[in-house]
């Protein structure tokens, strides 16, 4: 018998055996990844996750910026190579693999651990290898796009998020500014002022209280310099907000450095800047509050 068949197929068919290889570098998926060790030319970090969410654990310990680590994670493990360049990985040093620019490793929930070394440019790519529990003797291409994104700043992966706002598990909200004290329990979903004597027992608006903690901040400072600390030494307002397990969070606002200001939550080292607008929100009258 004799089939006639499309062009098409022969087309398609005809193709170099590279183009039929499995690009694909990680081999994992983001949901399997655990922990995340990166060392790259702008210094690196290493991720984790305390219960659902991502932390950062080195060089520094805090929250993680969600969306960030999820695409940071979404593009290593759907990362291919653009090209297979050699089968053996003899010369290291010829691809600059000997001594990497960027290595990410990662280990899996599942087991062991994965990951990939950068080394030299070419035109607009890098070349590359896996690094993985069996060990991989190919060199291959990445395009910049993916150094770019495992070439990250610590930064960027800091959560701006100076307070994790519970409102549900909170239970007192404590206020201190140049207009006076304000103290609210929670009663019944409704929060009630306790002080000032004036105004006790009459509602307060949550919005009032709560919308300027769900801003974020513009920048995590590590390391705040003298003239920073000066400013939350004269700290206009503190904040105090107290959990259902007893817990309380002070958060102190320091005074305008220009169109910013510095926020710290006692017990951590950075600082957390964000527009001096949050500290005229912060600062209303007693009774606007109500």
């Amino acid at each position: 018998n004799i089939t006639v068949l499309g062009a098409s197929l022969l087309t398609s068919a005809d193709k170099p055996l590279n183009d039929w290889r499995d690009r694909a570098i990680l081999g994992a998926t983001q949901y399997e990844i655990a922990s995340l060790k990166v060392t790259n030319e702008n210094g690196g970090f290493e991720l984790g996750k305390k219960d659902a969410d991502w932390v950062i654990t080195s060089p520094v310990s805090g929250a993680a910026e969600e969306s960030e680590v999820n695409s940071l994670l979404t593009d290593i493990t759907s990362a291919k190579a653009t090209e297979i360049v050699s089968e053996t990985a003899d010369d290291l040093a010829k691809y600059g693999l000997d001594k990497p620019k960027i290595t990410a490793t990662a280990k899996l929930s599942t087991g062991g651990e994965k990951g990939i070394q950068v080394g030299s440019k070419i035109e607009e790519s890098y070349y590359a290898k896996t690094v993985a529990d069996a060990g991989s003797a190919q060199i291959f291409k990445i395009d910049s796009a993916l150094y770019d994104k495992l070439n990250v700043k610590l930064a960027a992966l800091r959560s701006k998020q100076f307070v994790k706002l519970d409102r549900d598990g909170l239970t007192r909200f404590e206020l201190k500014n140049s207009n006076g004290k304000l103290v609210a329990v929670k009663k019944d979903d409704k929060w009630i002022v306790v002080e000032p004597a004036d105004k006790k027992d009459k509602e307060a608006q949550t919005f009032k209280l709560f919308t300027p903690f769900e801003s974020k901040a513009s920048e995590v400072i590590d390391k705040p310099t003298a003239a920073m600390t000066a400013k939350l030494a004269k700290s206009p307002i503190e904040v105090r907000l107290t959990d259902k397990n007893g817990k309380t969070t002070v958060v102190k606002f320091s005074e305008a450095d220009g169109e910013d200001i510095y926020i710290r939550v006692d017990g951590r080292p950075e600082l957390y800047k964000v527009g001096k607008m949050m500290l005229e929100g912060l600062n209303f009258k007693i009774e606007e509050a109500i």
